[in-house]
């Protein structure tokens, strides 16, 4: 290595006067003070401190940092060093640390989730150690899978209770006309384990109800209700607000749909917004009324979207609105939404 060249590990255990990050897109804070600047402002020297000043330099992969510190050192900053392998090469190291590393395979896999601001090493280090549980593997569960499994959720729970039909492959794009007459659960948990070997896909082919509810999901760090009905909704909703873990709801209705994310602990619940299932002769599900299938595509990739953020421990401001959908218009429209104190399942939390 180069005399004016530093690597990561020692660089995190010296301190210097100062630090600039002359990436492209510093937006993720990665190095603690570094302060964002340009190539050019900080060669002409307009950022810098005294010429004995200990200076270090980050780029994304090491070169033009490089070649900012050989031209500093030619004003007489020899107190200037360039980070070797840059940023990418400090995230390979902050990621093999802790008690929760990860492979360099996790690294590349995972890189361009990584790289965002507030997310980074630690929160892939949440969502690998998370459990994203999701009721119903139809067309909210097909893309809310995809996505969770794909972004390093450590375990995924995949529960029910039914087998592919034909009609369902318009919208539900995990199985293949081979698969007619499978068990959902088994068909998804092959196509899950391909996309990322890494993932535990833990399958149950059974039907939430009151009765198990809490059971199946005990453990959860976030649960998303893609299941098509009422008694499964409310039987969901009372589960996760007794036992304090968020619910990510979704709803398709022909070319309209509805999201929120809720968290009785902090705010409301599904019943407080919805208090009351309809009645039997107007509650119309897709076998009814039809619905179109990239409809679903969109709803279930916001709630893995949710569930992703909320596993991930990212700042966020998903909880207390309701979000409604309606593909026509390309429209997205949002209603604030308050906890009711008179609510059964969580008016007492």
């Amino acid at each position: 290595m180069a005399e004016f060249e530093i690597p990561p590990g020692e660089a995190l255990q010296r301190s210097f006067d100062a630090i600039f990050d002359i990436r492209h897109n510093p937006a993720d804070r990665l190095i603690e003070g570094a302060r964002p600047v340009g190539y050019d402002r900080l060669v002409t020297g307009e950022e810098l401190p005294d010429a004995g000043a200990s200076i270090l330099i980050v780029c994304d992969i090491g070169v033009r940092s490089k070649e900012a510190t050989l031209a500093l050192r030619a004003k007489g900053y020899e107190g200037a060093l360039s980070l070797a392998g840059g940023a990418d090469a400090l995230r390979h190291h902050l990621a093999s640390e802790g008690s929760e590393p990860l492979s360099a395979s996790d690294i590349q896999r995972y890189d361009r989730q990584i790289r965002l601001a507030n997310f980074g090493i630690e929160g892939q280090r949440r969502l690998g150690i998370g459990v994203v549980t999701v009721v119903g593997a139809g067309g909210l569960g097909c893309p809310a899978l995809s996505y969770l499994v794909s972004a390093g959720v450590g375990t995924v729970r995949v529960i029910d209770p039914d087998t592919v039909d034909v009609s369902n492959l318009q919208r539900q794009p995990l199985y293949r006309t081979e698969d007619i007459g499978r068990s959902k659960v088994s068909a998804a948990r092959d196509r899950l384990v391909a996309l990322n070997p890494n993932i535990d896909v833990d399958g149950v082919e059974t039907k939430l109800d009151d009765s198990n509810a809490r059971g199946l999901i005990t453990g959860s760090t976030v649960v998303i209700d893609a299941t098509d009905t009422f008694d499964a909704r409310y039987a969901l909703n009372i589960a996760t607000a007794r036992l304090g873990i968020p619910l990510i709801y979704g709803s398709v209705y022909g070319f309209e749909g509805q999201f929120a994310a809720f968290d009785a602990r902090s705010g409301p619940c599904y019943r407080c917004v919805f208090p009351h299932a309809p009645a039997d002769d107007a509650a119309l599900d897709c076998a009814t009324i039809g619905v179109l299938g990239a409809t679903t595509g969109v709803i279930g990739s916001l709630q893995a979207s949710a569930a992703l953020q909320i596993a991930a421990g990212v700042a966020h401001d998903l909880f207390g609105r309701l979000t409604m959908f309606d593909s026509r218009t390309g429209r997205f429209d949002s209603l604030a939404v308050r906890k009711r104190s008179d609510c059964p399942d969580c008016g007492q939390q």
